[in-house]
């Protein structure tokens, strides 16, 4: 009974999931479709107007990145490092009686080993945006690759119009 109940609940996900994706796919195409238009493909005033707003700010200001752009970049560092180690020194000698026995003896010295450390730091450094993560920022619409302020839309709104019945969605 739980996995029946289990697969409706599956069963009634999907049926929501599925309609949302391809509205939001839809409404994605319907977007990009205007702002892939041509430039020479649209009416003159709606030129005219995305070259009043192209000269009025920069035209790097209004581009915004999908993704934050940014790559890490390893640093890595070698410490020679000298370490002080005994050095046992063994010797031998005759000893006993009449010297006929070998007695051994040791002794230590300070001796000196190098070691290497390394160490790795790694940090974040601010790259450009891929072509592909490029879009308007809030308040723009992307008309034939550019970004034309959102406040400038009541401008083109016939134009937008006559798009829209010619078949040119305007999303």
């Amino acid at each position: 009974m739980y996995s029946m109940l289990r697969l409706n609940l599956v069963l009634v996900a999907l049926i929501i999931y599925v309609p949302f994706c391809l509205l939001e796919s839809e409404q994605n195409d319907e977007a990009t479709m205007f702002g892939n238009l041509k430039y020479d493909s649209l009416p003159e005033r709606v030129k005219e107007v995305l070259r009043e707003s192209r000269t009025s700010t920069d035209e790097t200001a209004h581009w915004c990145c999908k993704i934050n752009p940014t790559k890490t970049v390893v640093d890595s560092r070698t410490v020679t490092v000298t370490v002080v180690v005994p050095v046992k020194h063994t010797h031998h000698s005759s000893c006993g009686f009449l010297w006929l026995s070998r007695c051994g003896s040791s002794s230590y010295t300070t001796g000196y080993k190098t070691a290497y450390r390394a160490s790795y730091k790694s940090r974040l450094v601010p790259t450009t945006c891929p072509d592909q993560h490029l879009v308007c920022c809030k308040d723009y619409i992307k008309v034939a690759d550019q970004c034309l302020p959102q406040s400038r839309l009541p401008d083109i709104k016939d134009d937008l119009l006559h798009l829209h019945s010619a078949g040119i969605v305007v999303g």
